[in-house]
């Protein structure tokens, strides 16, 4: 059942939602669906985003392949078809670019993040699109710190950096899904220590990110017997594990 709305109120800390509905609800259906009871009505809210797709977002897109087309020598509208296809598979929707699209912002986003996960992926140079590269995007500062790229210059096997200083507890005893986190080469890593952690994420614009369990373990930060021990002792404290 879908019914669109108007929200006109949000109290965060409670995190309800006040809504007005377009149109009323079917509440003989509910009735029927949830048998009599309609306290265990659950649902969720989906709000599209308003945003047309922008022409820098074109460019980009098209920059990146063309990235790939001279790293495999793969021609720029085979990759397009690949890579709208693969969008397609994993979103269950076609997505298109041309002028007449009434694709969003949210959308084209996902489509970039597809390819440029792919280029991270394969270590594929960005010599035409790098300055192009959505280093405002929060899904950029993700895909920096799971494939480790310096998220300012791009450098390969970059740290990640506490955004939260861990203090004196052992790593193995860090609960690295609950701190912010970011990719940063050596060079990069060193100038916070000269500038400051306020001046620094201001000055680059850093948006500090948060990784699964499957992340850090892909990339080296924890690993599974450690993910457990802590899940363990967060159950005992009387909390719920994390994923």
């Amino acid at each position: 059942m879908n019914y669109p709305f108007k929200m006109l109120n949000y109290d965060e800390t409670n995190r309800v939602m006040t809504v007005q509905l377009f149109e009323s609800l079917d509440i003989e259906r509910l009735i029927k669906l949830f048998s009599g009871d309609l306290n265990n009505v659950n649902g969720g809210v989906f709000i599209p985003d308003p945003r047309g797709f922008t022409v820098q977002q074109r460019k980009l897109y098209w920059a990146l392949l063309g990235d790939i087309y001279r790293w495999s020598g793969t021609g720029t509208g085979q990759l397009d078809s690949y890579f709208k296809e693969s969008y397609a598979m994993k979103y269950f929707t076609e997505i298109s670019i041309a002028d007449c699209s009434d694709a969003t912002v949210s959308e084209v986003n996902n489509l970039l993040e597809m390819v440029i996960d792919f280029m991270f992926e394969w270590n594929v140079p960005f010599p035409k699109s790098y300055e192009l590269l959505p280093r405002k995007e929060q899904y950029y500062f993700y895909l920096c710190c799971k494939h480790r790229k310096c998220v300012i210059c791009g450098q390969s096997h970059a740290d990640i950096h506490h955004l939260i200083a861990v203090g004196n507890r052992k790593r193995s005893q860090v609960d690295h899904r609950k701190l912010p986190l970011t990719a940063l080469c050596r060079r990069h890593h060193m100038m916070i220590h000269t500038l400051g952690l306020t001046e620094f994420m201001t000055r680059f614009e850093i948006h500090p990110v948060y990784l699964n369990n499957e992340e850090l373990i892909r990339i080296g930060i924890m690993n599974g017997k450690q993910i457990k021990e802590l899940d363990e002792q967060f159950k005992f404290e009387g909390g719920e594990a994390n994923v």
